[in-house]
């Protein structure tokens, strides 16, 4: 059955999480070409990371090393 509006699904799998400390570029001060730096370096950091995450095998990976590899990508070390 579907959930109705306000109602939270029920989530099975494993889960994870991680702070990957980006900061927001909607703060950004400065010349047009520095703001637009600024945003393109948060992009360029959130794209790495996902592209890792969704790389992963989180179905089979153990759970310690599911935790490693997500505090490592916050960290930009893979």
């Amino acid at each position: 059955m579907k959930p109705l509006l306000g109602e939270s699904s029920v989530f099975s799998g494993r889960a994870g999480k991680s702070s990957w400390g980006v900061p927001d570029p909607v703060h950004a001060e400065g010349t047009v070409d520095e703001v637009a730096a600024i945003f393109d370096r948060a992009y360029v950091q959130l794209e790495r990371r996902t592209k890792t995450l969704a790389a992963l095998p989180i179905e089979t990976m153990p759970q310690d090393e599911l935790v490693a590899t997500l505090a490592a990508t916050a960290k930009d070390q893979l």
